[in-house]
Parts: structure tokens; C-alpha cells; sequence
């Protein structure tokens, strides 16, 4: 595992002399039927975005992967969404038929454009003004985004004086079609503070890591309050999706050390505040590559005490996680659960932790099984760690029973008794 750049490539070689175009200009580069292609998170193009939609005299397509704000697509006239994954913002219209969406695993989306799986016709890109030979960093989002330049037929640069330069990912001014100069904020979360519940769950997820280990931890109340519970640990990394501003301040305060081999952070894409985003501007310590190589489960199952930590709908008295639908409709996505599932469970000392409240108001989220409509985002041959605010279930290598007795031992206290009645229906359980 070690660091590097790596160089956005177009496909057939060429060196373009992109044209500077105003942002409604990009609606009529995109052809009837086309599928437009964006990054999310930090890299979110939401100027060309808005512009697109505003302008389109035609229908095509819109995809990308998570963003939390409102979007411009649902009610427009011709732009329709396609997401990599649910949320806030578009599940509602995903589930009423007004948009689609693609389940995937978010480290093979690289191959599913590469391979022709997925349409890339146009790709937006948010990246930050060429240095002093022409190269432009990606800054905050580099996810799909390389293999989809490469089988685009046009790439279009939204070029923001606030995108940080970062390490890892850069696009030179040659493989760019159009040019749109902006000057916008980037695309930020806020973070509640987390709540006694999500602390205690946090307070027993960080006694699973020690010294030295490397890890996965998404952002949210509850990675906010795991890494909080982290300072002052010895030589820990993160290798993971995504970060926000936690993790900056263990970058800080030294919790978070790199090395030749490995920085203190790598990831896919940033999600942050304005202060997350400037702090990253030439920081050497975090790199942000492509995410077939964050997430690849081969790749990960090499790197030495990785603890993977992820958060789920619902789990079975089985060890199987539902992280994506929830009454049978579609809630979120795979993102890259399985794939640091599998990558955590193959790495030497390696763990994976799925960490939930105990309940969803009144409901156990420890059920007895998953509903037919659910999705098994995680198959129980891979369980590990289940945490909840009541303590930690270790399934890895446990029988049926043993596996139900654990986690019914950290469901809650008022639904314990009618989990273990389950047992008596279960076959291979009771």
C-alpha cells in the first residue's frame, strides 16, 4: 500500500485545448439521451449541476452518488436522476418511480464505466485552478470519476478557486474539453452532536481499536464520536471512504500518523466544513485516490489491522445487516459496507464492526430475521462485530445459537425476552 499520484487519462491520447464556456452553455453540449456523470461530497459541481438542469431543452440522464441538499432534477422537465446511492434528497423520488437508482458496490463503479456497464457521455469534474504545468487537482472527490473521463465523450471542468489542492488525483488542462470558471463554496455537512446513545456506542466501538491499526470509519454522529474517543492513541490511520472534520483534529493532535508506506488518511472523497477544506489545501498527510483502489477488497485484505466500521438498519439474530432498505423501500445504498466488510474480515488482525443504536423508536433493530423485502447487504457468513449502546457481540466464527444469544444479549433490555421466543421458530437457531 503505498502512496502515489495517479493521472486522469482520456481515452484516445489526445491533447485538447479546452474552450472557457459560461456554465449555461453546458446544457447544449450534452446530446438527446445522454448520461451526464458528476462527483458528490466535497466535489459536488453544483453550479454546472443547476445550470444543466435549468437550461436542458432535451431528455438525458444525471448520475452520481450521494448528496444530502436539494436537487434541482425532481420536477424539472427533461433531466432525470440516476443514483449510486440513496439519500435524504432523493430517496422519496427514487421510491415513487420519479428517479432511478443502480445497487453497486462503490469500489467495482470504476470498472462498471471502464467495462461499458454503466453510460458515460459527459463527465463533470470540480477541480482546482492548473498549476504551473497544467495540471489540475481533484481535490475533494476523486471516486468514479477517472475511469468515467476515460470513457467520456466530453469531460467538463467546473474550476474553483476554493477546491484545496490535494494529493493523489489530477487532471491535466489537455484531457478537458470545456472549461467553466467558478467561484462558489464547496458542498458542506453540518453534524449534530451526538447524543448519549450514539456516545456509548462510540465509547464501545473505540474499545475494539488499538495502537497501530488502520481504519474505516464513515462520517456522521457516529464516526464524529468514535474518532473523538481515539485521541491520544498511538500511530493510527485511516484508509476509508470518506472523512470530515474529526479526523482532523486527530491529524492535528497527532493521533493520525503516516509514513513512507501509508499517510495518516486516505480516501475516496471529502465531506466537511469550509475549516476542513482549507486545512487540506498542500497537506502532504492526506491523500485522495480513485475509489477502486480505497475500497478494492484485495487491496484492503494487504493492509495489516484493518477495522472496519460501518452502520446498518437492522441485523438478524443470524449475523446478516440490512444497511439499505428500510419497510421495503429503498433507503441508502451498499456504498462501501461489503467492500470493507470482506477487506477487513481477509486483512491479518484485520476486524469488521457494525455499530447501531439498539432501537429505531419503539422497534428493536436486533431482529429475529429480516423481512423478505429487505436487502442483505452484508451475508452472515461474513459477520464480525455487532455494537450497540448495550455492549459488543463478537459472531465471527460462532454457531447459529451462539451468534443469537450474543446479540441478544446487547439488543435492548425491552425487547430481549420476544427475541429469545424467536428462538424456538428458528431452525438451526434454537
Amino acid at each position: 500500500m503505498t502512496a502515489g499520484v495517479v493521472d486522469v487519462q482520456r481515452a484516445d491520447g489526445l491533447r485538447r485545448r479546452p474552450r472557457t464556456v459560461d456554465a449555461t452553455a453546458v446544457a447544449g453540449l450534452v446530446h438527446r439521451g445522454e448520461t451526464v456523470v458528476a462527483g458528490h461530497g466535497g466535489g459536488w459541481p453544483r453550479l454546472l449541476v443547476q445550470a444543466l438542469v435549468a437550461e436542458a431543452q432535451h431528455p438525458f440522464f444525471v448520475m452520481h452518488n450521494r448528496v444530502e441538499e436539494a436537487l434541482p432534477y425532481f420536477g424539472a422537465r427533461h433531466v432525470r436522476h440516476v443514483g449510486l446511492m440513496a439519500s435524504r434528497s432523493t430517496r422519496a423520488a427514487i421510491n415513487a418511480g420519479a428517479a432511478d437508482y443502480v445497487p453497486n458496490c462503490y469500489g467495482d463503479t470504476p470498472a462498471l464505466f471502464r467495462d461499458g456497464v454503466l453510460p458515460c457521455d459527459v463527465v463533470l469534474v470540480h477541480v482546482t485552478p492548473p498549476d504551473a504545468a497544467g495540471w489540475h487537482s481533484l481535490g475533494t472527490c476523486s471516486a468514479y470519476l477517472s475511469a468515467a473521463c476515460t470513457k467520456a465523450r466530453l469531460v467538463v471542468a467546473q474550476v474553483n478557486e476554493r477546491m484545496p489542492v490535494t494529493r493523489g488525483t489530477r487532471i491535466h488542462t489537455s484531457a478537458l474539453d470545456y472549461v467553466v470558471p467558478v467561484d462558489e463554496p464547496l458542498y458542506r455537512e453540518e453534524v449534530p452532536a451526538a447524543g448519549q446513545v450514539v456516545t456509548a456506542i462510540a465509547r464501545n466501538v473505540a474499545g475494539l481499536i488499538g495502537d497501530g491499526d488502520v481504519l474505516q470509519i464513515g462520517i456522521g454522529k457516529l464516526g464524529n464520536a468514535i474518532l473523538g474517543e481515539l485521541s491520544g492513541r498511538t500511530g493510527l490511520r485511516l484508509w476509508t471512504e470518506t472523512f470530515g472534520d474529526a479526523a482532523l483534529d486527530l491529524l492535528r493532535d497527532g493521533t493520525l500518523r503516516g509514513s513512507e508506506e501509508m499517510p495518516a488518511i486516505t480516501a475516496t472523497f471529502v465531506t466537511g466544513s469550509p475549516a476542513l477544506y482549507e486545512a487540506l489545501h498542500g497537506e502532504t498527510r492526506v491523500q485522495v485516490l480513485p475509489v477502486d483502489r480505497t475500497n478494492h477488497p484485495g487491496r484492503l485484505a494487504g493492509i495489516p489491522h484493518l477495522v472496519a466500521v460501518n452502520s446498518a438498519i437492522e441485523v438478524d439474530l443470524t449475523g446478516q445487516v440490512n444497511a439499505e432498505t428500510r419497510g421495503g423501500q429503498v433507503y441508502s445504498g451498499a456504498g462501501g459496507h461489503l467492500d470493507f466488510a470482506i477487506g477487513a474480515q481477509l486483512s491479518p488482525g484485520g476486524r469488521y464492526v457494525c455499530a447501531l443504536p439498539a432501537t429505531a423508536g419503539d422497534a428493536s433493530r436486533i431482529v429475529p430475521t429480516l423481512s423478505t423485502a429487505a436487502a442483505v447487504t452484508v451475508p452472515r457468513a461474513l459477520a464480525g462485530y455487532v455494537v450497540t449502546e448495550f455492549g459488543v457481540a463478537n459472531l465471527r466464527g460462532r454457531s447459529m445459537r451462539e451468534r443469537a444469544e450474543a446479540l441478544i444479549a446487547v439488543a435492548h433490555p425491552d425487547h430481549r425476552e420476544l427475541l429469545r421466543k424467536s428462538l424456538d421458530r428458528q431452525v438451526g437457531v434454537s
